[in-house]
């Protein structure tokens, strides 16, 4: 009985199992591999850029524009002043209390001495009447007496004087019609100093007069119309502007002390149209709109520089009502030119 052949073939049998184990195993892995591959691979989507003519376009199916919430809307045509501007500061109430308490104490003490020396001139007269008919005065009287007229109306010029210091000085300081009410202690001095108004020192650039009326803005969104009080003969020491005071209500105004904007008008009309503040996008250190120019298709355009209005509006200059702006869902137009631009930066590093 020969049994050699079956031990032979029952060990190439097993040899064979375990080499086909070994190969499966190794497809396997590889499978696994080529699977991990696939997955690490970043998913691209379909680009929904548009390069045409030197312009860069948004296109998206209606589908796409109701996911993103995107939505039109023509602008409406406006005219807008032509503004400046420039910077203002608003005065320290203590500014005025101070002014005001010079030219009291200055114009009290000349009252003072005015009652002296109106009382020494009586005498005076009294002593010279007296001593030239012989009665009851010496000479020596008379000198004393007229040594105390002298003295007082002496006082009484330096009192002057010095209440027409303080009157140029507040003058210099705060114009010629605040000055005066400050030195009678008018109405609207009262105001400032009770802090009920508030007033802005503003530089004037150019040699133009001041307007009677300037657009004041400050941090956290104050908006407000300020009523001209009048110029000043000085100019900032720090820019050589003139100067010109400004009135606001202090009722939600900025700080005492705080810096404003300041929009002047220079006379003029831009012409230009009006959009909600949500169609205006910020990139780039810049204000940016998207306008509709066909259906579905979008155009970026900077806006160089844009006024915010009442209600919310924003006047942009040299727009037209002719195409729809993105009033809202402008930022996901955004994102889509940042995603391709991210794309075929990636295509860029990969060659």
């Amino acid at each position: 009985m020969k049994i050699t052949p079956l031990r032979l073939g029952l060990g190439a049998g097993v040899a064979l199992a375990v080499v086909a184990g070994l190969i499966f195993g190794y497809l396997d892995q590889q499978e696994d591999r080529e699977r991990d591959k696939l997955e690490e691979r970043p998913i691209i989507a379909p680009s929904r850029i548009v390069h045409e003519d030197d312009q860069t376009y948004v296109v998206l199916d209606q589908a796409a524009l109701d996911g993103g919430g995107v939505k039109t809307q023509a602008p409406v045509a406006s005219k807008l002043g032509h503004h400046v501007a420039s910077f203002g500061t608003v005065v320290e109430p203590s500014e005025i209390i101070e002014s005001a308490g010079a030219h009291g104490e200055a114009k009290a003490r000349l009252a003072a001495t005015n009652a002296k020396l109106a009382a020494s001139q009586a005498a005076w007269n009294r002593a010279k009447l007296l001593f030239s008919d012989g009665r009851s005065m010496s000479q020596a009287q008379m000198q004393t007496v007229e040594e105390a007229y002298h003295s007082d109306e002496a006082a009484r010029l330096e009192a002057q004087a010095k209440v027409d210091a303080v009157s140029e000085s507040a003058r210099q300081i705060w114009g010629d019609a605040l000055a005066k009410s400050i030195s009678d202690q008018g109405s609207s001095a009262k105001s400032y100093r009770s802090g009920k108004q508030l007033l802005v020192r503003v530089a004037i650039p150019g040699s133009g007069q001041p307007p009677a009326h300037a657009e004041l803005s400050w941090d956290g969104g104050g908006v407000a119309i300020a009523n001209l009080v009048g110029t000043l003969p000085k100019v900032d020491p720090r820019f050589q502007q003139r100067l010109a005071l400004y009135s606001i209500p202090s009722q939600d105004g900025p700080a005492p002390g705080a810096t404003v904007g300041v929009q002047l008008s220079s006379g003029g009309q831009q012409v230009g149209a009006l959009v909600p503040s949500s169609a205006v996008v910020w990139w780039d250190g810049s204000a940016w709109i998207y306008t509709q120019k066909e259906e579905g298709k979008f155009l970026r355009l900077v806006v160089p520089d844009p006024e915010a209005q009442a209600g919310g509006q924003v006047f942009i200059a040299d727009l037209t009502p002719e195409h729809a702006v993105v009033v809202q869902g402008a930022q996901v137009l955004l994102s889509e030119e940042s995603r391709d631009k991210i794309q075929v930066g990636e295509e860029g590093r990969s060659k």
